[in-house]
């Protein structure tokens, strides 16, 4: 969690110049969970000399007396040249691109008929619905399923602006929509500010805000886009098999093409939890092209390997002497269903880039002869990729893990995806391992829908 405190520590130190009438206060942070999926949603936050020393929190009484003035909400990026970063309005497509939703706290007289900014140093939390047009009620909790939250603090002015991954909300594409925001006040205690997802928003804060959505992509773009990253449970393998199917057809240069122009605009959000929309532009992860190359290109050179990711030591890895058995990892095609192996993993050092790899497609590699064809049970695939000796030996001593879940989710995340009619749970409930009847009951199920994949359509289909 120290990046969270760098970033928290970074911001709020920032005034910038945005709007001809207010000098807004840039404070933020990002979360990586989306707010409170893990936990109860509490983020505490240090201070250091330059915060004031005074605890100023106020009472139910003057809370009722806050308001909120809304602001302007626009797409654009933090701007590091210069002597402090600055805030830039920007819709274009680069890939630091952030939404930023701005306002300024105020006080009421006691009889109301005046209003001026606070003036005293206040943390706040803005929390946005994750979906359009919907009304919750926050006046107990805020649940990480139905918002997203980022902490700023106030400095001067009242004013504040707070940025958060334009993903996390569920905008239409190229349409303004609007979405449920409030404020609730962080808790100071001397060099510490406290928020928690069970702190009540201030009532009279909840405003409807508009928001621009994502531009409109062409269909191979969304194709590539929905190709899922590093994430073993929410990981969907038909539809890396699906992007892999779309590119092949074009040939080694078109495909390269295609990749580098999907990298100009996709956001590297390697620390977001975004619920991938193939349409939105603003839910990709670049670090997807990483598994494309690896199942699109082959080595020209049969003495030659595919690149290794770098600066990500995958858990678990082979062993040495098993290595030539996992040619793809992190991934492994069973069936011609591509499972996602790993369960962890930490960034060290400079962190790599897809753009090397399609490097290396480009100069070393050659297009896959013929496109995958997946088996049409994937909870089959799935108990087979699991009974491999190499897979045991993969998780055994030191990397045992839970990897029986990890890959039949993987499985079953294809049946989900296949019939939109099956709800998909948050959180999603955990898988049994001990129970081979769960198992045995998840292949009936998925033999009983008729699934199999769709050479036409390029995806799994129920009939």
């Amino acid at each position: 969690m120290r990046w969270k405190f760098a970033n928290l520590l970074m911001a709020v130190c920032l005034t910038c110049a945005i709007a001809a009438e207010f000098n807004w206060a840039s404070g933020n942070h990002s979360t990586s969970s989306g707010g409170g999926w893990d936990d109860d949603g509490e983020y505490t936050f240090t201070t250091d000399d330059s915060y004031p020393i005074e605890d100023v929190n106020p009472d139910a009484n003057k809370q009722k007396r806050l308001v909120v003035e809304w602001g302007k909400v626009s797409m654009g990026y933090m701007d590091y040249e210069g002597d402090a970063p600055t805030w830039k309005d920007d819709h274009s497509l680069r890939d630091d691109r952030q939404l930023s939703i701005r306002g300024r706290l105020m006080i009421e007289s006691v009889d109301g008929k005046r209003r001026q900014p606070i003036d005293w140093f206040q943390g706040i939390r803005l929390v946005v619905s994750r979906l359009p047009d919907k009304k919750h009620d926050w006046s107990k909790t805020q649940e990480g399923h139905d918002a997203v939250w980022e902490e700023s603090v106030i400095r001067e002015n009242g004013e504040f602006m707070v940025t958060m991954s334009p993903g996390e909300l569920r905008r239409s594409v190229g349409k303004e929509t609007r979405f449920q925001a409030a404020i609730s006040l962080g808790q100071k205690e001397g060099t510490t500010i406290t928020w928690r997802n069970t702190f009540a928003v201030l009532p009279q804060s909840v405003a409807m805000l508009t928001i621009p959505g994502p531009p409109a992509i062409n269909e191979t773009l969304q194709i590539i886009n929905g190709a899922p990253s590093y994430d073993q449970h929410d990981f969907n393998p038909a539809k890396l098999v699906r992007t892999v199917n779309h590119l092949m057809p074009m040939g080694k240069e078109k495909a390269i093409h295609e990749l580098r122009e999907f990298m100009k605009i996709a956001r590297d959000a390697s620390l977001e939890r975004a619920t991938r929309v193939d349409e939105d532009i603003d839910t990709s992860n670049k670090t997807c092209v990483f598994l494309i190359v690896r199942l699109l290109f082959e080595p020209e050179d049969p003495k030659d390997k595919l690149p290794d990711i770098l600066t990500v030591p995958f858990v678990p890895a082979p062993a040495k002497a098993d290595k030539y058995l996992w040619p793809l990892h992190p991934v492994y095609l069973q069936d011609d269903i591509p499972f996602f192996l790993v369960y962890g993993g930490a960034m060290g050092g400079q962190p790599d880039q897809p753009e090397r790899h399609v490097d290396w497609a480009e100069e070393h590699g050659k297009i896959r002869s013929k496109p995958l064809r997946p088996l049409d049970n994937p909870v089959i695939a799935a108990g087979r990729l699991i009974l491999l000796p190499q897979t045991k030996r993969l998780y055994d001593g030191p990397n045992h893990y839970d990897f029986k879940s990890m890959i039949y989710k993987q499985a079953w995340n294809i049946i989900v995806d296949a019939d939109p009619k099956i709800p998909k749970l948050l959180p999603v409930p955990p898988f049994n391992t001990r129970d081979d009847r769960d198992w045995e009951a998840r292949v009936k199920a998925a033999t009983d829908f008729k699934i199999h994949w769709s050479e036409s359509e390029q995806k799994y289909i129920m009939k």
